[in-house]
């Protein structure tokens, strides 16, 4: 898949069509591949953990999680063909997965909205072979135990539900162990298949609201919303001045995060 190199991080560029025979060819490999998202929150993320941004880089298609960072990249003049984020990314793959009658995985979310997803996607996806999984809260001690039982079930698609960098991380150590497979740290995805959390809708989505909406699904997360607001005004200020004051080539996000 084709990527450009947005200030240091790798975000994958590709239209619709593009992306439906890439999902398709991955099925089709003898290896497993990470879909993954870079929201606004990557400037928090890649700050606050420290191995969050070699993890990342490691994966297989990036796309852009939120319109705003989607057009804040086309407003340095970068070329990204297509606007998907995550939550539209996994039902994508679970649509063509349905298509081709292949196997799926959750992994996270309680054992309550574990069960209900598995119950709703079984309805909304009969096609698909098996659908199974296992909820989040394991120990550290069990976490080798739960990754071996994803691996003797074979998944084509393993929808990952568990905290950042958590998520993240066994996304990685899975990459090398499975076939045929789409690997997707996906959030809240499991919450939303359990009808317990809400799609963004999509005409919020097209206005850059997605974050304000999320989290006012969880109040307590609104002081989140303003440290990433700050952040990525800083950041980006700093990488405009750079770009189009000092015609520096050599800009790094992590670099300007002190991370690197």
């Amino acid at each position: 898949m084709n990527s450009i190199n947005f200030f240091g991080l790798k975000v994958s560029s590709f239209s619709s069509d593009e992306l439906d025979n890439y999902i398709v060819e991955c099925f089709n490999q003898k290896k497993s591949f990470i879909f993954y998202g870079y929201s606004l929150a990557v400037l928090s993320y890649i700050k606050k953990h420290k191995q969050y941004y070699n993890i990342t880089s490691k994966f297989d298609l990036l796309v852009t999680d939120g319109r705003l960072f989607f057009l804040i990249i086309k407003l340095f003049k970068f070329r990204l063909l297509y606007d998907i984020s995550i939550p539209r990314l996994t039902i994508r793959v679970l649509e063509i997965a349905n298509k081709l009658g292949l196997n799926v995985y959750l992994l996270g979310a309680t054992e309550l909205s574990e069960t209900k997803a598995i119950i709703n996607l079984r309805e909304k996806y009969s096609n698909l072979s098996s659908i199974c999984g296992h909820n989040g809260f394991f120990s550290k001690n069990d976490e080798k135990k739960v990754l071996n039982d994803i691996i003797v079930t074979k998944p084509n698609v393993i929808l990952i539900g568990m905290p950042t960098p958590y998520k993240q991380e066994l996304a990685l150590k899975l990459k090398d162990k499975l076939q045929n497979c789409i690997i997707i740290p996906c959030g809240g995805m499991i919450d939303v298949f359990a009808g317990k959390e809400k799609l963004t809708p999509t005409f919020i989505k097209k206005i850059g609201l997605a974050s304000i909406y999320r989290h006012i699904q969880h109040p307590k997360r609104i002081p989140e919303l303003f440290i990433i607001g700050v952040r990525t005004i800083y950041v980006f200020s700093i990488c405009a001045y750079l770009k189009f004051i000092k015609k520096d080539s050599n800009i790094s996000i992590p670099k300007i995060l002190g991370v690197i």
